[in-house]
């Protein structure tokens, strides 16, 4: 939800009180987010001095939440072809979003000539977008799974699906005659994106079982080992060839992502022994 309203409220400071003011106001809600996360979050339910007793029976019941620690077993992980494929699909998926947490605001002042003020309200549609596609995304992969079908159809298939779309979306807002059109390319293209985001984690947990963590931890290394990479590299392929080509390798990116979903094996769980 933050990109969505910071983008609008940050320009309004700027134009009202300067750069320096957007960089207080940034700090002091970063300030007042990590003392609500101190104050609120524990480990287990059971820890939670805002948690009762009967509560915690009714949240543990039939789970496998458990205060014991397990090693994970990395090499034997390492060697399936599951483990690698979730990565593959989670670097491909977030490539593309942090590409627009990261450019989207310079990019539609650069490549489209908006006005400062005018970017701060299209930069949070890709966003609207993205947050209306994980949840479309969540439901629509539970309803495939009680209508019968498979892990792999329910999850998988619709990663597949939406980074489909997302692909071919980058790839038309690059022929976009208008500003608002290749913004709302750029909006159904993060927010397609979005179906793989949100379900990444969900055939994490399946494959993983108890050893999720360690395997959302490895997934979600290589999603910001792509974050680390795509900002200067869309820097210097749009400073040599353009940004239409840095949408274009975006799309091709995607497809690598698509390709490790196809992979992933959600119908069986890594093998732990």
């Amino acid at each position: 939800m933050a990109p969505i309203f910071a983008p609008p409220i940050v320009v309004a400071v700027v134009t009202s009180m300067g750069w320096n003011m957007a960089f207080y106001l940034c700090g002091l809600l970063g300030i007042a987010t990590a003392v609500v996360w101190y104050v609120c979050t524990r480990n287990h339910p059971s820890e939670h001095p805002w948690v009762n007793k009967k509560e915690v029976a009714f949240i543990t019941k039939d789970s496998e939440i458990t205060t014991k620690k397990e090693k994970a077993p990395w090499k034997l992980f390492l060697k399936q072809r599951s483990f690698w494929a979730i990565a593959m699909g989670y670097f491909g998926t977030l490539w593309t979003i942090q590409f627009f947490i990261y450019w989207l605001p310079y990019y539609l002042q650069a490549a489209r000539k908006m006005s400062f003020k005018d970017m701060g309200f299209y930069t949070s549609v890709p966003f609207i977008f993205l947050v209306i596609g994980v949840f479309v995304a969540g439901a629509l992969s539970d309803w495939l799974l009680k209508k019968g079908l498979s892990r792999f159809q329910s999850r998988n298939l619709v990663c597949v699906v939406g980074l489909g779309i997302s692909a071919l979306a980058l790839v038309m807002s690059v022929y976009a005659e208008t500003a608002v059109g290749n913004i709302l390319w750029l909006s159904l293209a993060l927010g397609m994106a979005g179906f793989a985001q949100t379900l990444s984690w969900v055939i994490a947990t399946d494959i993983a079982r108890k050893f999720t963590s360690a395997v959302g931890s490895w997934m979600n290394t290589w999603g910001f080992v792509a974050a680390a990479i795509v900002p200067t590299v869309a820097a210097i392929v749009a400073r040599d060839y353009g940004w239409n080509q840095v949408l274009i390798l975006n799309a091709c990116i995607i497809l690598i992502g698509l390709t490790g979903f196809l992979l992933v094996k959600t119908n069986e769980p890594l093998k732990v022994s």
